[in-house]
C-alpha cells in the first residue's frame, strides 16, 4: 500500500496550471512549441485522471474489497503501458526532429476513439466528429513496456503481469478462486485475502511517475514535473532508495509493497 497511498496524496496535491496552444493552425505543420505543449497537455490529462482512479483505488484497498481493487489494478496498469509507449516514441521524435509523426502521436493518445469510429454513425444525434484517429492498440503499448523492462532487468515480464492482472478483471473462472477453501470433497466459500494484483499496479503506479517525469522533461516543463520528482523522492525513501536511481531507470525492488 505504501507506494500507492504517497503517490495518490502527491498527485493529488498538484495544482495543474493552465497550459495556452501556440499559434499553429489546424493546417499548419507542426512545430516544436506545439508539440512540447501537446506533450505536457497529455501529461497534464493523464495526472489528473490517474489521481481519480488512485483514490478509488485506495478506497478499495482500506475497505478491503480486493477483488474491484484488482479490476482498478489493471487500468493503472495500462496506462503505466501508456505511458511507456509515449515516453519511447516521443524521445525518438524529438531526436529527429520529426513534429509531424510526433503530433499525430498526441492527437491519437489524446483523441483516439475506436467506439467512435466503429460505432459512432449509429448515433446521429451525438455532436460526434467523422475524422476520431484510431487510439493505439492495447498489444503495442504491453509490447513497448515489455521491451522497456527486458532493456531495464534483462528480461520482460509486463506480458505476463498484463496476462495475470486481465485474468482478474474478464469473466473467467480465476476470479472465484479466492473465494473458495478446498478441503477434501468439501468447498467452503470464504472472504478474498489481500489483493493479490497490488503488487503489479505498485509497481507499474512508480515507473508511470517516472514517464511521466521524462514526459515532461521533453516538453521543458519543470512546475508539475518537480512535483512528480519529489513524489518519486517520498517512495523511495520509503523503500530505502533513491530518487534518482529512478529517473530514467526504476530498480526492480519497487514492486514490492
Amino acid at each position: 500500500m505504501t507506494p500507492l497511498k504517497i503517490i495518490e496524496e502527491g498527485l493529488r496535491g498538484i495544482a495543474l496550471p493552465p497550459l495556452t496552444r501556440p499559434g499553429v493552425g489546424p493546417d499548419d505543420d507542426p512545430t516544436e512549441e506545439l508539440v512540447r505543449w501537446g506533450t505536457a497537455m497529455y501529461v497534464y490529462s493523464s495526472v489528473a485522471h490517474m489521481r481519480a482512479i488512485l483514490a478509488g483505488l485506495v478506497v478499495l484497498t482500506d475497505i478491503g474489497n480486493t477483488s474491484t481493487a484488482d479490476v482498478v489494478c489493471r487500468h493503472v496498469f495500462e496506462w503505466a503501458a501508456q505511458a511507456c509507449f509515449m515516453k519511447r516514441n516521443l524521445t525518438q521524435h524529438f531526436a529527429n526532429n520529426d513534429w509531424r509523426l510526433a503530433f499525430d502521436l498526441l492527437l491519437k493518445a489524446d483523441g483516439g476513439n475506436r467506439w467512435i469510429r466503429n460505432h459512432g454513425h449509429k448515433y446521429d444525434a451525438l455532436p460526434l466528429p467523422d475524422d476520431r484517429r484510431m487510439p493505439v492498440r492495447v498489444n503495442k503499448l504491453i509490447d513497448a513496456y515489455d521491451e522497456y523492462h527486458a532493456e531495464e532487468y534483462g528480461e520482460g515480464d509486463a506480458k505476463d503481469a498484463y496476462g495475470f492482472l486481465s485474468e482478474h478483471s474478464h469473466a473467467s473462472g480465476a476470479c472465484f478462486l479466492q473465494y473458495r477453501e478446498i478441503s477434501g470433497a468439501e468447498v467452503r466459500f470464504i472472504s478474498p485475502a489481500e489483493s493479490c494484483c497490488l503488487p503489479s499496479a505498485n509497481r507499474s503506479l512508480i515507473e508511470w511517475v517516472v514517464f511521466m517525469h521524462g514526459l515532461l522533461g521533453l516538453a521543458t516543463e519543470t512546475a508539475v514535473r518537480g512535483e512528480l520528482l519529489g513524489i518519486l523522492s517520498r517512495v523511495a525513501k520509503s523503500a530505502g532508495t533513491r530518487a534518482g536511481d529512478w529517473v530514467g531507470r526504476t530498480p526492480s525492488n519497487c514492486d514490492g509493497g
